[in-house]
């Protein structure tokens, strides 16, 4: 699937709760994703439409790890209000912690171009 099928996939959803966890469930470790989501919903008091914003603001993997290092509404918000750019490696860390000993796909390591290319 192409970006901009996600995103077409993505709008049609809408900020739904079952159209969110069909978008990020698969950036999720499969041994904790029932219960990222309902640590998500319930006890994050986290809202689709605050989700949807962070989907569409800072991406799907940024957005996954925000699930996964249960983030609540009030921080999700907090970043949104204040145009700050999540730190990856914060929430990579908050993931690793809240998911452990299992790792989230979207907390895997990126490799740039140039890691890859060897400079």
């Amino acid at each position: 699937m192409n970006g901009s099928t996600t995103r077409r996939t993505a709008h049609s959803r809408g900020p739904t709760r079952a159209g969110l966890e069909d978008l990020l469930t698969p950036l999720l470790a499969a041994e904790c994703r029932t219960r990222l989501w309902a640590e998500t919903w319930t006890e994050a008091g986290v809202v689709p439409a605050t989700l949807w914003s962070w989907c569409r603001t800072y991406g799907l993997e940024l957005a996954a790890l925000a699930v996964a290092g249960r983030l609540t509404e009030l921080q999700l918000r907090v970043h949104l209000s204040d145009d700050r750019v999540p730190d990856r490696g914060v929430l990579e860390m908050l993931a690793d912690l809240n998911c452990f000993p299992f790792v989230t796909p979207a907390a895997r390591p990126v490799i740039t171009d140039l890691e890859q290319v060897g400079a």
